[in-house]
């Protein structure tokens, strides 16, 4: 399966608007907990879970998969890292987030990090045209 970037933004947008700052868990999967993400409403079951299995994975979020019976069981999510704000600070802003797509979207093989540079890079560029226009 593929690790969408406009996924991972998704997901990411999603978890920051649900997660206290306490660091008490959410468990994602519990009766309601997938029904409350518009991420999982627009991915779909299979692309959200996999999201959200790397992005633990790669130390975007802190939480677990539980696994039952050759599945998942549950996930809890408890934070976004450090790494994942960073990232999110990155690619948030909708214009910087599409003009970061336009660049990544000429290759067929882009990291997340690479993605969060150029759109570190994007936003360094935004405000330096904004400094000289005064």
């Amino acid at each position: 399966m593929k690790l969408k970037t406009d996924s991972i933004r998704m997901v990411m947008l999603d978890l920051e608007s649900c997660l206290t700052w306490d660091g008490s868990q959410t468990n994602i999967w519990s009766p309601n907990g997938l029904a409350t993400f518009e991420s999982y409403k627009s991915l779909g079951h299979d692309e959200f879970i996999y999201t959200v299995s790397k992005l633990i994975e790669g130390g975007y979020i802190n939480g677990k998969l539980c696994p039952a019976n050759n599945t998942i069981g549950d996930i809890y999510v408890y934070s976004i890292t450090w790494k994942g704000h960073e990232f999110l600070d990155n690619i948030r802003d909708p214009k910087v987030w599409s003009k970061t797509k336009s660049i990544t979207g000429k290759f067929t093989s882009v990291s997340v990090s690479l993605v969060s540079n150029i759109a570190s890079q994007v936003i360094a560029k935004i405000v330096e045209d904004t400094m000289h226009l005064q």
